[in-house]
């Protein structure tokens, strides 16, 4: 479920919509498709974790140490700039960085689908790993000067 933040028209007749989530759901049984599709929904709801147990912290420290490798390549690896607030919990992290990767949609889908914070924060890490690291300079043959 989400907030819509932004929208507009463009020349085809669509739509660019800017939108925040709020909570994974579950779409059912759709109630009608006229003007709008409707459709019953049902809240997932997160598995009970700690904040401060050290796998949550280990999986927090990760995703924004990706983030900040990730970072260099701009739109390459990013729809949009992973900005997550100091202190956000694990489940904001893994939401807004897994919002904003450039990632495939079954990859999307797979985090949306898990219950459990630590195990999305996992396997959203190990997505985020695929993606090239930026281009740095080859370390110099060895017994060579780097001058």
């Amino acid at each position: 479920m989400a907030r819509i933040e932004a929208v507009e028209w463009l020349p085809n007749d669509r739509y660019e919509l800017r939108v925040r989530g709020l909570m994974r759901v579950h779409f059912g049984r759709m109630r009608r498709e006229f003007p709008y599709r409707a459709c019953d929904v049902e809240p997932l709801i997160d598995a009970p974790y700690s904040e401060t147990d050290p796998l949550a912290e280990l999986a927090r420290e990760g995703l924004l140490s990706e983030r900040t490798r990730l970072a260099p390549l701009g739109t390459e690896a990013w729809l949009s700039p992973p900005t997550v607030a100091e202190g956000a919990s694990l489940a904001v992290v893994a939401g807004v960085i897994g919002t904003s990767a450039r990632l495939p949609a079954e990859d999307k889908l797979t985090l949306l689908a898990e219950d459990r914070v630590p195990e999305r924060a996992r396997l959203l890490r190990e997505m985020l790993r695929r993606i090239a690291a930026p281009a740095q300079a080859p370390p110099p043959p060895p017994g060579v000067s780097p001058n």
